[in-house]
C-alpha cells in the first residue's frame, strides 16, 4: 500500500541536511498521496472493515447550519466527511511540519551552504547571514576574518573534483588549522540533533536506573549505567571491567589472584 510506505522510511540521519533532504521526499509523497483517491479507498476500506468486527457502522455527525465547537464539514456520506474532516487535514499538517521545521533553512540551518556542493547558492547576503548565528562560536569572532576564510575556502573547493555532499565529508576537507571558522560551524551544525529521541531515551533511563535503594549513587557510576542501558549494541568487556574494578584502590578483599 502506497500509504504506508510513505510513514516507512528511516527515522535517524547522520545530520539535519540529509534530513532535510529526506523531508523533501516525504513531503512530495505525501502531497502526491493525497491527490490519489485510490490510496483513500484502499485505507477507508480497511477501516471499514476493522470497524465491523467491533459492530461499528460508518456514520457522521449531523451537519449543522452553524457549529462553532466541532468539525461542520459538509458531506453527503460518511465517506466524504471523514476524508474532508480529517484525512485531509492529517496530510496537510504533517507536510506542513515537515517544511516548517526541517525544510526551510533558518539561523544555523543556513551552514548548509558552506557544503562544496552548495557552494552555488551562497551569495554574499547569505554569507553574512551565515556568520551571524554562528559569530559566539567561532573562533575569530570577526566577519572580515571569516570573509577572507570564505575566498579561499570556495578556490579550494573548485579545484576538488569530487565535491562531498555532506556535512561530515566536508568537515574531513574543512581542516581546523586553515579553516577553523568554516570547520567550527559546520562542527555545530552537524552535532545539532535531528530530533530529540536521544534526549527521551535518556530522561527514562534515568528514571530506571536512578532508583530510590540508588539514589546516594555517584555521578561516575550514573554515567556509565546509563551509557550500558541506552547503548546495549556496544560490545563490553567484562573481563577487563572487573580487573579494573579490582585494581582500582585498597580494598579489604583480594580481588585479583596470581596466577
Amino acid at each position: 500500500m502506497c500509504f504506508n510506505t510513505v510513514w516507512h522510511y528511516p527515522t535517524f540521519y547522520k545530520d539535519l541536511v540529509e534530513a532535510a533532504s529526506e523531508a523533501e521526499t516525504v513531503i512530495s509523497s505525501l502531497r502526491k498521496i493525497r491527490q490519489d483517491d485510490n490510496v483513500w479507498q484502499e485505507l477507508y476500506q480497511d477501516i471499514t472493515k476493522l470497524a465491523e468486527k467491533q459492530n461499528v457502522l460508518p456514520s457522521k455527525p449531523r451537519t449543522a447550519g452553524r457549529q462553532q465547537h466541532r468539525d461542520n464539514v459538509p458531506a453527503d456520506t460518511p465517506e466524504e466527511y471523514w476524508r474532508r474532516s480529517v484525512y485531509y487535514p492529517l496530510l496537510d499538517h504533517i507536510a506542513n511540519e515537515l517544511e516548517t521545521r526541517l525544510v526551510v533553512p533558518k539561523d544555523r540551518f543556513l551552514a548548509q551552504y558552506l557544503i562544496p556542493s552548495k557552494l552555488a547558492s551562497l551569495t554574499p547576503e547569505r554569507e553574512l547571514q551565515d556568520f551571524m548565528p554562528f559569530a559566539g562560536d567561532l573562533p575569530d569572532n570577526n566577519f572580515a576574518a571569516y570573509k577572507a576564510e570564505m575566498v579561499r575556502w570556495k578556490c579550494k573547493c573548485q579545484n576538488v573534483t569530487e565535491k562531498p555532499s555532506t556535512l561530515i565529508d566536508t568537515l574531513k576537507h574543512a581542516k581546523p588549522e586553515m579553516y577553523s571558522n568554516i570547520h567550527s560551524a559546520v562542527k555545530v551544525l552537524l552535532t545539532m540533533p535531528v530530533t530529540s529521541a536521544t534526549a527521551e531515551t535518556s530522561f527514562s533511563a534515568l528514571k530506571r536506573i536512578k532508583t530510590y535503594l540508588q539514589s546516594t549513587m555517584v555521578e561516575d557510576r550514573l554515567n556509565g549505567l546509563s551509557l550500558m542501558h541506552v547503548h546495549p549494541e556496544i560490545p563490553l568487556n567484562f573481563d577487563q571491567a572487573i580487573n579494573t574494578f579490582a585494581a582500582d584502590g585498597n580494598r579489604r578483599i583480594q580481588l585479583i589472584f596470581p596466577y
